[in-house]
């Protein structure tokens, strides 16, 4: 019984400390249509733009007039 419930605590706990996933992401910009590439990271950076856009067309459906600005993450907007 010990054992058993020993066993569980170890797997939840093992769960619960699992590192971010890798993600490597290319952005294609919609300013200028370069496109930047990220390596794989833990910042998981497609899932924070799609986080952002899905926040922004929210936003625009309540009526606010709201732009994304993604130029700066494109390293081409961003050294000019």
């Amino acid at each position: 019984m010990i054992l058993a419930s020993t066993l569980a605590f170890a797997a939840v706990a093992e769960a619960k400390l699992a590192p971010p996933k890798l993600e490597d992401y290319t952005h294609v910009c919609k300013k200028c249509g370069g496109a930047t590439h990220y390596p794989k990271s833990y910042t998981e950076p497609r899932s924070t733009v799609e986080g952002l856009r899905d926040g922004c067309a929210k936003l625009r459906s309540l009526g606010l007039d709201i732009a994304l600005d993604e130029s700066v993450l494109c390293r081409h907007c961003v050294s000019s």
